[in-house]
């Protein structure tokens, strides 16, 4: 099979993300990737309205990415799917038009479900997890995305709304960040894997041993995690593949930015300073999913939706061997 050339642009509730990769044979290889944070999701929560600024920019961010796709690459018809703060917003359609108005092209504002199953595509694209069973979490700033599956297929999927920047606007950070904020925000995590995320996913992670599955973190956060782990002042796709994140780098990383001023976190190797403030949010997040879960460290595949984007930009319903056993709807 011919290899083709697409791309793709994921507009999260923090940042755009925006990928040009080869599709061969399923396989999708990145060729170039760029993020640019737009925060999107800033002052939504109060009243689930996006703010006209945070649409504005992020309008400019997409129809910069499109213009540089079709000046270099010549590619026009460009994936651009929209996710947390888009679909909750009483707004979306602001985004809507305004990417439209700026670039003259469509975006699809994906479901909760939408969005787990591109996560679940990009994620088993990835040739070292067959075989596995896995758990994949995926946090982006306005919800986090749970999947379940092994061998391409998929037996649970489901999106809550447990996403950092969601959680920060919800509880505020002291700079630097107090106990009693440490103390209340892992408590309402806590409560909330417990009571709402294990219910719906402990069934189908009981019908295998626990030393078998793997937990999969994908995404912006679950990232810098492996990068703070490592030291990493670069982005290492190989190192972060590589090397998994253990309870003890979680709660180290954890502990480290709970204690630390803004400005402190700014300068933490693997840590970008735009994301410095939502970080020990997103650091809690995971270090309660591997506590509560029982994982002794999570995998880090830096496969975001926009590879599953890619995938049926290339034509792909879905991929080779992918059914689905369950869906749980919100």
């Amino acid at each position: 099979m011919k290899s083709e050339i697409h791309a793709a642009i994921d507009i999260g509730t923090n940042s755009v993300k925006f990928i040009i990769a080869e599709l061969r044979n399923g396989n999708v290889s990145p060729l170039e990737e760029h993020n640019k944070q737009t925060r999107l999701g800033e002052g939504f929560y109060e009243t689930q309205t996006l703010q006209p600024a945070a649409v504005q920019r992020t309008a400019r961010c997409v129809a910069e990415f499109a213009q540089y796709s079709k000046h270099k690459w010549g590619i026009t018809n460009i994936a651009i799917v929209a996710t947390s703060a888009a679909r909750d917003a009483i707004n979306g359609m602001d985004l809507v038009n305004a990417v439209n108005a700026a670039c003259e092209m469509d975006v699809r504002i994906l479901s909760g479900d939408e969005e787990a199953e591109l996560i679940f595509l990009s994620v088993c694209s990835h040739p070292a997890l067959t075989g596995h069973p896995l758990l994949i979490l995926d946090l982006g700033g306005g919800s986090v995305e749970f999947i379940a599956g092994k061998d391409k297929v998929m037996s649970a999927r489901k999106s809550f709304n447990l996403g950092a920047i969601r959680l920060l606007q919800k509880f505020g950070v002291s700079d630097p960040p107090t106990e009693r904020e440490y103390q209340e925000c892992h408590r309402f995590i806590r409560e909330f894997i417990k009571n709402e995320v294990k219910p719906e996913l402990e069934t189908h992670l009981q019908s295998h041993k626990p030393t078998h599955r793997v937990l999969v973190g994908t995404g912006g956060a679950s990232t810098i995690m492996a990068s703070i782990a490592l030291g990493l002042n670069t982005f290492n796709r190989e190192l972060i593949e590589t090397r998994p994140v253990t309870v003890e780098d979680a709660h180290s990383i954890s502990e480290m930015l709970w204690t630390k001023s803004l400005k402190d976190r700014e300068s933490i190797p693997g840590l970008p300073a735009n994301r410095a403030d939502i970080m020990p949010v997103g650091a809690l997040i995971h270090l309660v999913v591997l506590a509560e879960f029982g994982f002794s460290c999570i995998k880090v595949i830096p496969r975001g939706l926009r590879y599953g984007a890619i995938l049926q930009a290339g034509g792909l319903k879905s991929m080779p061997g992918l059914e689905e056993k369950t869906v749980n709807h919100e």
